[in-house]
């Protein structure tokens, strides 16, 4: 089975997790390797992270 990717409440989970860590959208880009244009869009649910970023994201942040 497989699961649809809610792009809404991954942004949403990311922003908090950045909040709580106190960590940079800048700071972010820069470990996962990605613009920092394209995190702030993608943050704001105006495009879609790939998949291979979605992983690196949520294994920066400690979410998996």
């Amino acid at each position: 089975m497989t699961e649809s990717f809610d792009q809404k409440d991954f942004s949403q989970r990311v922003n908090e997790e950045l909040a709580y860590l106190g960590m940079e959208k800048i700071f972010l880009a820069k470990c996962v390797y990605v613009s920092e244009d394209r995190i702030k869009w993608g943050l704001r649910c105006k495009l879609k992270f790939k998949p291979d970023e979605v992983k690196a994201i949520e294994k920066v942040l400690g979410m998996n």
